[in-house]
């Protein structure tokens, strides 16, 4: 008779870092900065917000498919963030998943 292996708790936490360039806006011209003068054209907050979503249920699966725990953490930069209309409503949104 097979003896059925049953996995144990996850046992290895992975850091998961995420940068987001919300807006490639800037108000600021700093010597260093590396962006050009290319604007592509940017995501609305209902769209930022279902692919913020997918990413959690992306994380979620993750973690129940490889036993393991995410610690996932998401840094909004671009241009300038503060430009983004919605900034504050993407953030909580984040926050909450």
């Amino acid at each position: 008779m097979k003896k059925q292996i049953v996995a144990g708790p996850a046992t290895r936490t992975f850091d998961f870092f995420i940068q987001w360039h919300l807006t490639e806006r800037c108000n600021l011209r700093c010597r260093h900065c590396y962006q050009n003068s290319k604007k592509p054209a940017e995501m609305s907050n209902s769209e930022v917000k279902q692919e913020i979503d997918g990413v959690r249920e992306m994380f979620t699966d993750w973690e129940k498919e490889y036993n393991i725990i995410l610690s996932p953490s998401i840094n909004f930069t671009g241009g300038e963030p503060f430009l983004y209309e919605g900034l504050w409503d993407v953030i909580a949104h984040a926050r909450r998943r």
